[in-house]
């Protein structure tokens, strides 16, 4: 069940949810793109006795990473990877498809890329946070670039936006006791909000989905 927490947005569990889901699926070389290696987001841990290699890529020295570069242009052989992991880097790219692209080059035949991107959602590493992107949009990215989508869906609907933007008002007020009388008192409407969001009448209104906090998407390169 998603709960509210001040530092932990229900955007990072829906992310951490569907990493969890998929674990089991990871195996062989392993590019996390944009992952920190130190200071982790969120709760999900690489299965990396699943895997061959999980190899961290950052242009952020300060994480770090196995490998500092850009992700418009990755300093990898073509057909390297069985899987790329790239949560929540797609707001930082200049060039988007070129990113794609890259992701394209380096995964292996029929390798896999997981993804998240965020849409309703508070601008965040200032000045690096450049885009906000449709499903529509995304679906292009990777038609353009030899992806085959498995799934491409939204992450959360009008209520969860709701939560998350009152879980954030609320941690980001700087009174330690202000902010514990806010979380007293609008916590338990974030986890009415949370509930709601999960009723199937919900996934019925073209209104309530017509919201996300983002989109998740496992796409397969074509052979």
């Amino acid at each position: 069940m998603l709960i509210p927490k001040l530092h932990y947005s229900y955007r990072r569990q829906l992310i951490d949810q569907a990493l969890l889901e998929q674990q089991a699926s990871f195996s062989g070389e392993v590019l996390d793109l944009g992952g920190k290696k130190i200071k982790k987001r969120g709760t999900f841990r690489p299965p990396e006795r699943l895997t061959k290699n999980w190899h961290y890529l950052n242009f952020d020295f300060s994480e770090q990473p196995d490998i500092v570069a850009d992700a418009h242009t990755l300093p990898f052989q073509d057909n390297s990877f069985d899987w790329v992991i790239c949560t929540e880097v797609l707001e930082y790219i200049a060039e988007p498809s070129k990113m794609i692209a890259e992701i394209s080059r380096v995964l292996k035949p029929s390798g896999k890329m997981f993804l998240t991107s965020p849409f309703l959602y508070q601008i965040h590493g200032k000045p690096h946070d450049l885009n906000r992107f449709t499903d529509e949009k995304i679906k292009s990215f990777l038609l353009q670039n030899n992806f085959l989508i498995e799934t491409l869906s939204p992450q959360g609907y009008f209520f969860l936006v709701l939560a998350d933007f009152i879980r954030a008002g609320i941690a980001s007020i700087q009174n330690r006791l202000l902010r514990y009388c806010a979380a007293l008192l609008l916590y338990p409407d974030c986890l009415i909000l949370a509930l709601l969001d999960r009723q199937g009448w919900v996934e019925k209104s073209g209104f309530l989905t017509s919201f996300t906090t983002g989109y998740l998407v496992i796409a397969r390169k074509a052979s």
